[in-house]
């Protein structure tokens, strides 16, 4: 299919965001004449008998023409996609989350753009050459970098309104001069932008945002506070004060369903998993540190499930102070995942399955879109290298001697994890490879990992295999996998880019055959997945070589019609 080249155009709208009045308008009604026809008689009228007869007449056409002319089908639609549009932009956008950048109808992607000139939230226009970008906020790269503002798209609350923030000093508006975080929301037919809530901040800093659609809420973990922003009511609400900070490690993650947040916390009275429930802001254990230690948890993305690596305490444990009496391994700035056991849990506190390989420990838990199938690697742990020394911080994510990959179902309490590779029967693995895993198929029916060997720090010879639930892995393709469980989905498969040397690609995977989208080959390009829906796929990538700091869209529509086999 043949593309359209769009340069980018200047927004209809002017940038100032604060509220504006929108033109005025009307649109007025205007009578028809009326015509009469051929005389009827004297008066020109059909008499009522004559009108009846001329009504069940009407009515009987109408039937028999839609009884006799059958109704087309529709057309199938397959996965089958195709380039619909192709832009280009100065700069680099980014995108939040990518499955929440598109608008409802797919005519706009919410985008923060960076120039040399500053940074704005714009809804690029995805309607080819009759749509036109709107730009919603504009700071330049003046006062961004000297009060450290930071412009993020949020998402959208519908087709025309979408959602933005602001942190940092407010260069306007209501609280022009003041340190912290502003919601606005943006109108893209107007250009109208509205301020919907503030958390002024002394110190600290936006630490993440989790916007929860089918609510309108938005969560903010800003430093050691937890804040709710309701977009629908305009309210904002404290959730949870007094969160430890530890350096900026703390890490809080929302459920799907914004009822629940998970931490790690390493406090005297409070150690372990706990969980807080974000209406009550009530917090408790829920795996608490005593015989093991449960970290970095993960939930199912129907948001039932939480999953979380189990340490076993040293055999030593009762001479060593607190920190040291764990089975687990440390990397630069936080615990690895890797452990000796997975234990799946609900909210409430429930061990809903506690997986373990004996002799092994486990590592790279990661959920299927079915939020009932878990997909992870297991092997022995290496922490010293072949001359006895200790390995290096930013070498131990090869602290594991990778044997075998496994697919359970967690909400079967009596199956076993089903190994679905063993990586010694592997072509070329050998001591000095190691392995990641890539994603688990969204229906659970096999896995995707790569392979590749490992010296010091860099990774070469990367190979994708395919492992399904029956039958051996096959391999996919030569290159690293780059998404790692961020994936769009579409049916059983999903949309990545493939990395090597010889150049880098967006793939669509599942368990057929791979279908190549695009390349972008030369060594200094970059590539990245912006956004996704149901239907729509847009993918952006950059040629950091040329001084025209263009940035090239691609939208590709996903679902097309079945292709005649004539």
């Amino acid at each position: 299919m043949e593309t359209n080249m769009m340069p980018i155009r200047q927004s209809l709208v002017p940038s100032d965001r604060r509220v504006r009045r929108a033109s005025q308008g009307s649109i007025h009604g205007s009578k028809q004449g009326t015509s009469q026809g051929p005389n009827r008689g004297s008066n020109g009228l059909l008499n009522r008998g004559q009108l009846t007869v001329f009504s069940i007449a009407l009515v009987l056409a109408l039937v028999l023409t839609a009884c006799t002319e059958p109704v087309p089908a529709a057309p199938k639609m397959v996965l089958n996609p195709k380039v619909v549009l192709t832009k280009e932009l100065v700069g680099d956008i980014y995108t939040r989350e990518a499955g929440q950048a598109i608008s409802p109808d797919g005519k706009y992607m919410l985008v923060q753009q960076r120039t040399t000139d500053g940074i704005q939230i714009v809804a690029v226009s995805l309607q080819g050459e009759t749509g036109q970008d709107v730009i919603l906020e504009t700071v330049d790269s003046e006062w961004s970098y000297s009060n450290y503002v930071w412009l993020q798209p949020i998402g959208w609350t519908s087709a025309m309104t979408c959602v933005f923030l602001e942190s940092g000093k407010q260069d306007d508006g209501t609280y022009q001069d003041k340190n912290g975080v502003l919601l606005v929301s943006g109108n893209v037919e107007t250009g109208q932008t509205e301020e919907l809530g503030f958390i002024e901040l002394e110190n600290g800093y936006l630490h993440e945002a989790t916007y929860v659609e089918d609510k309108a809420k938005v969560y903010l973990h800003v430093t050691s506070q937890l804040w709710e922003v309701d977009l629908n009511q305009k309210a904002v609400r404290l959730v949870k004060d007094g969160l430890p900070v530890y350096d900026g490690l703390l890490y809080v993650r929302i459920s799907p369903t914004g009822e629940y947040a998970v931490y790690d916390l390493n406090e005297e009275d409070k150690n372990g998993l706990y969980i807080l429930n974000m209406v009550t802001g009530e917090e408790r254990p829920l795996l608490p540190t005593g015989e093991t230690l449960s970290f970095l948890p993960k939930w199912s993305p129907d948001g039932k499930y939480i999953v979380a690596y189990t340490a076993e305490q040293k055999p030593d444990a009762a001479s060593l102070p607190p920190w040291e009496r764990f089975q687990v391994v440390q990397g630069e700035d936080s615990l690895l995942p890797i452990a000796s056991e997975l234990t799946v849990v609900d909210p409430h506190g429930n061990v809903i399955k506690t997986i373990k390989i004996d002799g092994q420990v486990l590592s790279s838990a990661t959920w299927a879109r079915d939020s009932k199938t878990l997909g992870f690697l297991a092997g022995k742990l290496r922490v010293t290298q072949p001359d006895g020394t200790e390995l290096p911080p930013d070498q131990r994510l090869s602290a594991v001697s990778y044997e075998s990959a496994f697919l359970v179902d967690v909400t079967d309490t009596n199956q076993a994890p089903s190994k679905v590779a063993d990586m010694r029967g592997l072509a070329g693995f050998d001591e000095d490879s190691t392995v990641y895993l890539a994603f688990v198929q969204p229906s659970g029916g096999g896995l995707f990992f790569n392979t590749a060997h490992l010296e010091e720090s860099y990774m070469k010879n990367p190979e994708l295999w395919y492992a399904p639930k029956d039958g051996g892995p096959v391999k996919v393709g030569d290159g690293l996998w780059q998404l790692y469980g961020m994936e769009p989905v579409f049916e059983d498969q999903v949309v990545g880019i493939l990395a090597s040397p010889e150049g880098s690609a967006f793939w669509l995977v599942g368990s057929g055959e791979p279908r190549l989208l695009a390349e972008f080959d030369n060594s200094v390009s970059w590539g990245v997945i912006h956004g996704h829906n149901a239907d729509l796929l847009v993918t952006g990538t950059k040629d950091y070589s040329d001084p025209a700091d263009k940035l090239v869209l691609q939208v590709f529509k996903m679902f097309n019609e079945a292709e005649s086999e004539e």
